[in-house]
């Protein structure tokens, strides 16, 4: 009886225990990866949620997420700013994996709808922006770390139509066998080009310099012959995007940052709520421009609250920014706090969708990403390390997948490793490689017949009243030719002058570091006194029309040149190159004639007089740009200005008499600069000056002609409402200036916005003068032989609008001064330009 009623209380006293103690739970865990459903990008800082449950969490910036919860929902929510959320269901087991692809819904410019009192996020904007200084890493004396970058460009958007091309459908047997596509429910996409590359960087701050050692890459592209030119393109260099600056060059464009100093001004913000990312507490705040059209970010950032630096941004441009070409810029990018220092970026990913240009085209999409790893501060190189900024590695170009494998920061998904399958597949059709050869006529304006290049066509014929038709056929050798031998020739011919016309040139590159080079050329031409070495900055257009129609007012010659030239680069930024130079001028025109030495005034005595001339000149030029590097392409260069740095340039001729046939001695001081620069919400704005002085009397032609116009193409680098040859000097100094408004007045007249048109404003101010011994000395027969400037200036201003059609440019000038009978008070120009 003891032991029934023993056992009795022991089992009430179990029943009691187990009531009153906590089930042991089932735990469950779901991870699984976000995606951009367009481009198979990973989406970071995805809110991913159990439907009706407190259980959630934010991916990472590899669209990875992972939820451990004991109290399971029967779905799974995910959204995310710009997309549509999407719903997917779940299982009741322990352990599932679901992965989302969400489709962009278009980011929008709503209102930000603030209570009573101040918006709680000025403050923490505030205090953002007081602390800017101390995290940025720009305050570093020195910084360096390795890098991994990722670059790949598809064409998406593939129409039905597109599809049934010839050349696609060979394509997209392959695309079908490889299956590349943007993700498990994505649309299929074309890879077209895919690279990766590692190096080490280099930061220093005074003096400001940085450096790049591209240790490997890996690149294959349709087109794309030995990768040696965008090997230089697909480092860490071109992949930087400082958010600390208050603008973030991008696509030629300058972005306003969320966190510009002029932020009030430019932004709108919201304070959404308070996360912990990483064990680091950050405020999340959501951004959107204040005008719709403006250079400006609409997206979200994140601000830590322990020293207010900026943790993590997820920004992207709207549609009504008005990027020609472009319907979205989105960058994230993730930072971290190096040795309880300043933040430096550890993650950017920039992600750039090209718009289809017609309902038949596809558009493109071009993926940017990098990986920075292995920080040190604070610790800066010697100078000279810095003169090279950018570097590759004579044996960087590695296929091995064990060396990538090993060493590259993220490993590659499945379809990263199927797109470099498909491009080397595709790469060798041969109606692939037809199409190819005729995109780079059309490009470059050569083709292609393996060591040597046709053209350029550009100038293959022209008519004018001197030589008729004029049939023009050249080539120049190419880098399977030699890589260090360079050899271009032409010939020309006209039907009415029946001369032949001809130039060569050869250049051997000693070093490609220091791009130290040795050339001569010869060449026998038609040239124009108001045209000669004044074309280097005018475009092809206005150059090709210049040899079009009647030729007399420019007063046209034949010229024979024969040069021997030197150039390397001295130091970093520092170029130079010394020319020794012979030609010769054989006007086509009777009335040409200078007196072999200045009359003097009032004498009866009367020089002789020469028809034509021989000159032989040693010039020095040099040209100076602090922060600006060259890529090499081949045999020539490709210079890049990322900073915007002013370009400088001297030059110093000298001509002798004696030398090699040379009938003159003369000096020539010229001085010029150039500089393109950001002006805030104002746009962009271009300057240029430019200087010279001839002290000794000189033939006319010696002079400086300054450059008119004449025909209807607009040139930046003339006067466009001046005459050829209407002004000479042999003393002048010149200031031009443009500015660039992007969107500033058209973004804000609701009929115009949709037109993306964009305002121009220019001015251009000219003095000049001659010498007594310089109109002594070209006043023949009782003529004066050109026109110089009075005591007043030349002036011309105008305003214009571009981008109409997204090509056009037309320029309205007025001739503020010097309006004498024959000139134009008044004109309108057109040019054709590609922009963003």
């Amino acid at each position: 009886m003891k032991t029934k009623v023993r056992a009795f209380w022991f089992t009430l006293a179990a029943i009691y225990v187990l009531a009153i103690m906590p089930a042991v739970a089932q735990s469950f865990l779901i991870k699984g990866k976000v995606t951009d459903a367009e481009t198979g990008d990973p989406v970071p800082f995805a809110g991913v949620k159990l439907k009706g449950k407190k259980a959630s969490a934010i991916t990472n910036f590899d669209g990875y997420f992972q939820i451990t919860t004991t109290d399971i929902s029967d779905s799974l929510v995910c959204s995310y700013v710009g997309y549509k959320s999407r719903t997917k269901a779940l299982r009741k087991v322990e352990n599932q994996t679901v992965n989302f692809q969400l489709k962009s819904e278009g980011l929008t410019t709503k209102d930000v709808v603030i209570m009573a009192g101040e918006n709680p996020a000025w403050e923490i904007m505030r205090r953002a922006i007081n602390n800017k200084r101390k995290n940025n890493m720009a305050k570093l004396t020195a910084y360096e770390y390795d890098s991994y970058t990722k670059i790949e460009v598809d064409v998406d958007n593939l129409s039905e139509k597109f599809k049934k091309r010839k050349v696609v459908k060979q394509i997209q047997a392959v695309m079908d066998s490889i299956q590349v596509m943007a993700g498990d429910e994505g649309q299929p996409v074309l890879p077209v080009f895919i690279s990766e590359s590692i190096s080490k960087f280099y930061y220093r701050k005074n003096p400001q310099a940085q450096r790049e050692e591209i240790k490997n890459t890996r690149t294959v592209g349709i087109g794309l012959e030995d990768g040696s030119t965008i090997n230089q393109f697909i480092g860490s260099s071109f992949q930087q995007y400082n958010f600390y600056n208050n603008w973030l060059n991008i696509v030629s464009k300058d972005f306003a940052s969320p966190i510009a100093d002029g932020w009030r001004f430019i932004y709108d913000y919201e304070l959404e709520d308070s996360v912990s990312i990483n064990e680091e507490y950050c405020y999340k705040l959501s951004v959107k421009p204040k005008r719709a059209g403006d250079y400006a970010f609409t997206g979200t950032i994140w601000i830590s609250k322990e020293d207010y630096a900026l943790k993590q941004i997820d920004v992207a441009t709207t549609k009504t920014t008005g990027i020609n070409f472009v319907d979205k810029i989105k960058i994230q990018q993730t930072l971290v706090r190096v040795n309880g220092d300043a933040w430096l970026p550890n993650k950017s990913r920039i992600t750039i969708n090209i718009s289809n240009l017609s309902k038949s085209f596809p558009g493109m999409i071009a993926k940017f990403f990098s990986s920075n790893q292995s920080f040190r501060v604070d610790e800066p190189k010697p100078v000279k390390f810095y003169e090279i900024p950018l570097e590759v590695a004579g044996n960087a170009n590695t296929v091995d997948p064990e060396f990538w494998n090993k060493n590259r920061h993220d490993s590659l998904s499945t379809i990263e490793k199927n797109v470099f399958r498909m491009i080397d597949t595709v790469k060798q059709l041969p109606i692939v490689k037809t199409y190819v050869e005729i995109a780079d006529i059309f490009v470059n304006g050569y083709y292609d017949l393996g060591k040597i290049s046709l053209g350029p066509y550009l100038y293959s014929y022209a008519w004018n009243n001197i030589e008729g038709h004029r049939f023009r056929a050249g080539f120049k050798t190419n880098y399977s030719f030699s890589k260090n031998l360079v050899a271009k020739a032409w010939g020309a011919y006209g039907t009415t002058d029946k001369v032949f016309k001809y130039s060569a040139d050869v250049k051997y590159i000693f070093n490609k570091t220091r791009w130290t080079t040795f050339g001569v050329s010869s060449t026998y031409d038609l040239e124009q006194v108001a045209l000669v070495d004044n074309l280097s900055n005018s475009n092809a257009l206005f150059i090709a029309f210049n040899r079009v129609g009647n030729l007399n007012t420019s007063r046209p010659f034949y010229q024979t040149t024969n040069n021997a030239y030197f150039s390397t680069l001295l130091s970093k930024g520092l170029e130079a190159k010394v020319v020794l130079e012979t030609r010769d001028f054989n006007p086509t025109y009777s009335d040409f004639g200078y007196y072999q030495y200045p009359r003097e005034t009032g004498s009866a005595v009367i020089p002789p007089i020469s028809k034509t001339f021989n000159a032989t000149e040693v010039q020095l030029s040099l040209r100076y740009s602090r922060f600006e590097y060259f890529i090499q392409n081949d045999n020539e260069r490709i210079p890049v200005n990322t900073l915007k740095w002013p370009v400088f340039n001297f030059r110093y001729i000298r001509g002798f008499n004696g030398l090699l046939l040379g009938d003159l001695t003369y000096s020539k001081y010229q001085f010029s600069t150039t500089h393109a620069f950001n002006t805030g919400i104002l746009g962009n704005g271009r300057f240029g000056m430019e200087a010279g002085y001839i002290p000794d009397a000189v033939p006319y032609p010696l002079l400086k002609s300054h450059l008119g116009n004449q025909g209807f193409f607009y040139n930046n680098s003339s006067y466009n409402l001046m005459n050829l040859f209407e002004f000479v000097s042999d003393r002048w100094a010149s200031v031009r200036y443009t500015q660039y408004f992007e969107g500033l007045l058209f973004n804000r007249l609701p009929l115009l916005k949709k037109w993306n048109w964009r305002l121009t404003a220019t001015g251009k101010m000219l003095y000049g003068d001659v010498s007594e011994k310089n109109k002594n000395l070209n006043f023949v027969n009782g003529n004066q032989a050109f026109n110089p400037l009075g005591t007043d200036p030349y002036v011309e201003v105008g305003y214009g609008v571009e981008n109409i059609f997204r090509l056009l440019r037309i320029e309205f000038v007025h001739r503020v001064t010097y309006n004498t009978p024959g000139s134009r008070s008044f004109g309108i120009f057109g040019t054709v330009q590609f922009q963003l």
